[in-house]
């Protein structure tokens, strides 16, 4: 088609030109140009291209500076790690890494230590503070039950009272009857003597009656009663008076009847020889008319040091 096209334009032009010659050019020229146009053959798939030529090659040892060196990250690329040190800087790092660690491990079991120290020493604390309040409660309790006992006893002491005296080799025990004392009052007062074994007896033990004594109880008084009147003088002390102790059923067993012509602070001496010619010699305070005697726990502390005051068990056989 397009060859025809182009034979109608050289014509059309030929008809048009003033001389054939120059139509016969331009139709001769389009032949020319309609051979020139032929299609060129097909050919194969090029292969691959081939690299462009090598570039001049730089001497080794830049090589080897070249492939030491990375090359520069582009922008937003990751950057490449630290470069490793070399061998011998790493023997020299070693050394100083494993004797940091070591520290560490040192600080931390010193931590450990001090902890433990800190825990031992707070569980020491709070275990001194339980026994002292243990103690404390034990104290308060006791003090309880002592107020107690001693309010009971208070009240039985009334009907009657209770005197221990201990020297080397002997042993009295005064029950005086009733307790509460007072002046012109008849009381009755019953004492157990022992006497105190250097070794032990197969019947009483360490303390054995002390039968046949000679006794005696001299009343002294030593302070009177003051008077109603703080203007009054105070009363004359009451003369002293002795009785005589008589033995009774039982074996170390002595009493009398007594009273004290006045009110006021008394003491009763007890005193005598025992059959053995040694002497005994013991003296014990009374208050006449005065309730709560002041002397009373003092004398109850002593009763209690002292014990039952009738001897050990007797030995078996």
């Amino acid at each position: 088609m397009q060859l025809i096209r182009k034979r109608s334009l050289a014509l059309l032009l030929a008809a048009t030109l003033p001389f054939p010659a120059m139509a016969r050019d331009v139709i001769g020229a389009d032949e020319e140009e309609e051979e020139e146009v032929k299609p060129p053959p097909k050919k194969a798939a090029p292969a691959d291209k081939a690299p462009p030529p090598a570039a001049k090659q730089p001497p080794a040892a830049d090589k080897a500076d070249k492939a030491t060196k990375a090359p520069p990250p582009k922008d937003g690329a990751a950057r490449p790690a630290d470069k490793a040190p070399p061998p011998a800087e790493a023997k020299k790092t070693a050394p100083a890494a494993r004797e940091k660690t070591e520290d560490q491990i040192e600080k931390e079991r010193e931590a450990a230590e001090e902890a433990a120290l800190k825990k031992a020493e707070e569980d020491a604390r709070r275990k001194r503070e339980e026994e002292a309040r243990k103690k404390s409660d034990q104290d308060s309790a006791r003090k309880a039950k002592k107020e107690e006992v001693g309010k009971g006893n208070l009240e039985a002491a009334r009907a009657e009272r209770t005197y221990k005296r201990q020297s080397k080799d002997s042993l009295l025990t005064l029950k005086l009857r009733p307790g509460a004392v007072d002046a012109n009052l008849l009381l009755e007062m019953v004492v157990d003597a022992r006497v105190i074994l250097a070794e032990p007896d197969p019947t009483y033990g360490d303390q054995a009656p002390m039968d046949d004594a000679v006794l005696f109880a001299t009343f002294t008084n030593t302070l009177a009663p003051p008077p109603k009147d703080p203007k009054a003088k105070p009363a004359a002390l009451a003369p002293t008076v002795t009785y005589a102790i008589h033995p009774l059923g039982d074996a170390g067993s002595y009493g009398f009847h007594a009273s004290l012509p006045s009110s006021g602070a008394w003491t009763v001496k007890l005193h005598g020889t025992r059959k053995d010619g040694k002497p005994v010699s013991e003296t014990i305070p009374l208050h006449a008319a005065v309730w709560p005697p002041p002397d009373f726990e003092q004398e109850e502390k002593k009763n209690a040091e002292l014990g039952g005051g009738g001897g050990r068990r007797a030995l078996e056989d």
